[in-house]
C-alpha cells in the first residue's frame, strides 16, 4: 500500500514510521529481519497485539510495553521503529 492510498492520521503515521526507519542507522536487512520477528510475535499473541493497537490505551503505555516485550530481543533502532508505530494513530478503511 502506498502513502497515496492512506488518508489522514494513517498517512501521517506511516510518514512518521518511515522517518524512524530512515533514521534507524541499522542495515535494511537487519532492521527488516528484526521487524519480521516482531510481527511474528504479534501474530502469535492476539492479546499483545490488541493492547498495542488499542486506541484507548495511552500511547506512552503502548511504547513502554513494546520496549519491555521486545527491547532485549532487537536492536535499539528496531525498538524505536516499533515504539513509533505503536504510538501512532492508524485508521482502518
Amino acid at each position: 500500500m502506498s502513502t497515496t492510498q492512506l488518508r489522514g492520521a494513517s498517512a501521517a503515521s506511516l510518514d512518521t514510521v518511515l522517518a524512524a526507519v530512515d533514521a534507524s542507522g541499522d542495515s535494511g536487512a537487519e532492521l527488516g529481519d528484526q521487524l519480521f520477528g516482531v510481527v511474528a510475535a504479534l501474530d502469535s499473541s492476539p492479546a499483545l497485539r490488541r493492547v498495542l493497537t488499542d486506541p484507548s490505551t495511552e500511547d506512552e503505555a503502548k511504547r513502554g510495553l513494546a520496549s519491555s516485550v521486545f527491547g532485549e530481543a532487537v536492536s535499539a533502532a528496531t525498538i524505536e521503529v516499533v515504539r513509533t508505530a505503536v504510538g501512532s494513530r492508524w485508521r482502518v478503511g
